[in-house]
């Protein structure tokens, strides 16, 4: 990374190359450490949040679907994540890369265990894991883009078709979102 030129009344700036664009971006952090990235073409600032679940697993009741709370953040730039309800809402129209790790405590063998991305509540994509194997926690990783207007929501939704809990731990069960255009 380069060090963008600046005069005395400027914080340093790093610069990374967009994937994309193959335009140099800036990255800049605000006053509490949070992870700004500025859109190619100095649009303004995109979104960056990292969540997981923090202080307890999170019981999954059999056949309901149930938003996975993640209720810690690493970071969340422009505050769009709820801690308290596992929603993200996008502050701005775009197409949002939703990643996430989900850690599955004891599954039972030969059963199905669905993790979804929920637009408003309604299933956007899901991806399905087959616990194959006894005595350890089963690990579903799931990424796709959703195209979200202003205020609209995304949740990740487990269903399960017993009753397991999701494990609590910053690299267990956590979400990252990322305003990708």
């Amino acid at each position: 990374m380069a060090q963008a030129p600046r005069d005395q009344n400027q914080v340093p700036v790093l610069l990374a190359i967009d994937d994309v664009t193959g335009l140099p971006r800036p990255l800049l952090t605000d006053a509490a450490g949070n992870l700004l990235i500025v859109a190619a073409g100095g649009g303004g600032f995109s979104t960056c949040v990292r969540a997981y679940r923090n202080t307890s697993t999170q019981s999954i009741p059999a056949t309901t679907n149930t938003v996975i709370v993640f209720n810690a953040e690493n970071f969340d730039a422009a505050s769009e994540f709820s801690t308290s309800t596992g929603l993200f809402t996008a502050a701005n129209t775009g197409h949002y890369q939703v990643s996430m790790n989900i850690s599955i405590i004891s599954p039972t063998v030969d059963t199905s265990y669905l993790i979804k991305i929920q637009k408003n509540g309604v299933d956007w994509s899901k991806t399905v894991v087959v616990a194959s194997g006894g005595g350890s926690n089963a690990a579903v990783a799931f990424t796709d883009i959703v195209s979200l207007s202003a205020t609209d929501t995304v949740g990740v939704v487990a269903y399960f078709l017993n009753a397991k809990s999701v494990q609590n731990g910053i690299d267990e069960s956590f979400v990252s979102i990322s305003r990708v255009t």
